[in-house]
């Protein structure tokens, strides 16, 4: 979650923060998405890609998630100095696949 001073609300970023992720429960987000694709599609584009797709939904009760430990059962890191999260929160959620 991050804090946007100008709207004085918290967002939710996956990755970096200045990539908000979108509200997929919302069906304004699905009906706008159509609009996106058929807009290119119509321009002739040949396809897309989408190497985040799995991450598109969030845990609905937006539980925090585990943190994986190394062999000596301590907090691993990531490459940015960051606990390495189980990512079982928010990757491959149910949502996902209808």
């Amino acid at each position: 979650m991050q804090w946007d001073e100008k709207t004085r609300q918290y967002y939710y970023h996956k990755f970096y923060i200045q990539q908000p992720d979108l509200n997929w429960n919302n069906p304004k987000v699905h009906e706008a998405f159509k609009e996106i694709v058929a807009f290119w599609l119509k321009r002739g584009v040949a396809g897309f890609r989408f190497d985040a797709i799995n991450t598109l939904f969030e845990d609905p009760g937006l539980a925090d998630e585990g943190i994986v430990k190394d062999k000596n059962g301590k907090p691993a890191i990531n490459a940015y100095g960051d606990p390495q999260l189980d990512d079982t929160k928010t990757s491959n959620l149910p949502a996902l696949h209808t």
